[in-house]
């Protein structure tokens, strides 16, 4: 008789078996964890309370998964999924945390309106530490969004960059002039090295626009303004140390041509300076605060002085750029200062607090949520996989 060959699923347990094995695991573990909780709780009071970190994930369409863990013994104590990040849910979940678990010490999160709020409803005089991270970012948005827009306008606007990389060098007919055939060590630097050099050219001016974004840690087309800025005397030199020897690089001097384009307009110019100024402050401003250009990269600096001592840094850099802005000639400069320093007194009173244990003593604080964003955000993922259709089956 003919032979049967099975399905893939039929060989072992179906996709759907597992799938449902996996919620049983997850609902299974989250109850266990549940009953140990009086004697997590004896062992947070042992250690002299805890220091609550929360943070939420959230996709289109998706239930949040909300978990808050302690940054002193570096333990998750509760996870759950909420149906929005607003107050009164954040608000439910804080209350049976405080009746496990008791009152936390202090909470570090990111400037979520909900949290806030929640915060405010439920412990309004805990210490509210702010993660640096969301912080600097929301600041950069602010600065960037728009003049990151007229750079962009301004350069796509005089087709310097498509032409710029449609340059083909090295390619036959790139080379002209009777000094093409010169002495042997200038002969090979002609043919490999100048062609070679406009290809990197190319690259570190376009290359910004084929990189992820790291948006406003790092501006795209305020990049690229500022290498073309940049790179621009250095192919009219080299363009000029041709024409002394009878020799052209056509590719060259096209760069050349299009680079001193950009060079003599004033809107170009006037933007490229305002970039390369506000990027400087912004930098300084956010290495001021321990932020990297991502979250991982933040260092959550953690001493107990930081407090008064990471005010003063902040405070000694924007004094520094308010005073440089004053001698610019540039309104928008002086407004973009304005707006690092109106946020930084708004928002100063929760961006370098104290924390003190159960027994009264000074303790460290990190003062990002980068563990969260980086150690977490598989566990909320994998809580909101495996309970998303427990929600959608009781629905």
């Amino acid at each position: 008789p003919p032979r049967r060959h099975a399905t893939l699923d039929e060989i072992g347990p179906s996709t759907g078996t597992v799938s449902l094995r996996r919620e049983e695991f997850l609902l299974r573990a989250y109850a266990l964890h549940r009953r140990g909780l009086p004697a997590l709780r004896r062992s947070l009071e042992t250690q002299g309370g805890y220091l609550l970190h929360v943070d939420g994930t959230e996709t289109a369409g998706s239930p949040v998964v909300f978990v808050a863990w302690d940054e002193w013994s570096g333990l998750v104590l509760d996870a759950r999924v909420l149906d929005t990040e607003n107050a009164d849910e954040i608000g439910a979940f804080f209350r049976d945390l405080e009746a496990a678990l008791g009152r936390p010490q202090g909470l570090v999160s990111d400037m979520g309106t909900g949290i806030l709020k929640a915060v405010r409803q439920v412990w309004p005089s805990l210490p509210l530490q702010l993660c640096h991270f969301h912080y600097v970012r929301d600041v950069g948005k602010d600065l960037f969004e728009k003049l990151e827009g007229e750079v962009r306008r301004q350069l796509l606007g005089t087709r310097v960059l498509a032409r710029l990389g449609e340059l083909a060098p090295g390619k036959p007919g790139d080379w002209v002039g009777s000094g093409a055939r010169c002495a042997q060590e200038l002969e090979r630097l002609l043919s490999e090295a100048e062609p070679r050099w406009v290809r990197i050219l190319q690259d570190h001016v376009l290359g910004p626009r084929e990189r992820a974004s790291r948006f406003p840690f790092e501006l795209t087309y305020g990049r690229i303004a500022q290498h073309a800025w940049a790179v621009g005397p250095l192919a009219h030199e080299l363009a000029m140390w041709n024409v002394g020897r009878n020799v052209l690089l056509r590719s060259l001097v096209a760069a050349d041509r299009l680079l001193g384009k950009l060079a003599q307009d004033g809107a170009f110019t006037r933007l490229a300076y305002r970039v390369k100024t506000l990027t400087a402050a912004f930098s300084e401003y956010r290495e001021a605060l321990g932020v990297g250009r991502d979250v991982t990269g933040s260092d959550g600096e953690a001493a107990s002085v930081a407090a008064a001592e990471g005010g003063r840094r902040v405070e000694a850099v924007l004094a520094r750029w308010e005073g440089v802005a004053e001698g610019i000639d540039d309104e928008e400069v002086r407004q973009g200062v304005r707006q690092m320093r109106e946020a930084w007194e708004k928002r100063k009173g929760n961006l370098f607090v104290e924390v003190r244990d159960l027994r009264g003593r000074l303790r460290t604080i990190e003062r990002t949520n980068w563990r969260s964003e980086q150690g977490h955000r598989e566990v909320r993922l994998a809580i909101r996989g495996g309970r998303g259709r427990v929600g959608r089956r009781r629905r």
